[in-house]
């Protein structure tokens, strides 16, 4: 048994009252995903929890680290679109860059969470090379690479390199059947809640990051392990 296996059948263990559902849990599993796209649909602002503009050019940085609406100082009183440092020309718009602080270690939390979607990812595509095109593995690996895409927007912001996944179709773990596969499905997205909790139990994540985890962990645990504690 590889590391990968090892570790997953610890998992199962920690999840078996969860599987227990696996033979005849009504949970929604057909595509759409509507949590998903709810959950999504804002994160190129920080997310849908993301602080409002208050409307002044005075420093302050909205969820997406920019600074909007009117400069009250300046002789005019155009939008003020651009990142702001607390200033505002003439013509109302602010000028600068808002800093955004990293805590200590936010790159190596990025690059841990990115290699677990990156991992759920690839072992729902193990799956369906595996088995072929099932449910609910087709579309919630389409929906583990938005996770990805998510996470590799937060490196962006900071001009960090996103690392490559280490994870692959041959170093992921294997299911002779559905069944069991359904059961690694509950696992990962078990491990996967475990994982942002324990991120989100700091106080001191920059906004933009506590907003995309905490969407990211609603997405597992409310939508897709449902969907596998449900899958036959």
């Amino acid at each position: 048994m590889n590391g990968t296996n090892t570790r997953l059948a610890v998992l199962l263990a920690l999840s078996a009252m969860a599987l227990v559902a696996c033979g005849g849990s009504e949970s929604p599993v057909g595509p759409g995903f509507a949590g998903d796209a709810a959950a999504f649909s804002a994160l190129d602002k920080g997310g849908p929890e993301a602080t409002a503009g208050d409307g002044v050019c005075d420093g302050s940085c909205d969820g997406d680290g920019t600074c909007d609406g009117t400069g009250p100082n300046g002789p005019g009183n155009g939008n003020g679109n651009g990142p702001g440092d607390g200033t505002c020309d003439g013509d109302g718009s602010c000028d600068g860059t808002c800093t955004v602080t990293s805590p200590d270690g936010l790159e190596a939390i990025l690059v841990e969470a990115l290699q677990e979607e990156y991992l759920a990812q690839w072992t729902y595509r193990r799956v369906l090379a595996d088995l072929g095109d099932v449910a609910p593995f087709s579309y919630i690996a389409e929906s583990e690479a938005r996770h990805v895409d998510a996470l590799l927007r937060l490196f962006a912001r900071r001009t960090w390199a996103a690392p490559d996944s280490v994870w692959t179709l041959d170093n992921v773990a294997t299911f002779p059947t559905l069944a069991a596969a359904c059961a690694g499905g509950v696992a990962v997205e078990i491990e996967d809640g475990a994982l942002y909790e324990r991120f989100l139990s700091r106080d001191d994540l920059p906004q933009d990051v506590v907003n995309v985890f905490t969407n990211l962990q609603a997405v597992s645990l409310n939508n897709h392990l449902p969907a596998f504690q449900g899958c036959q």
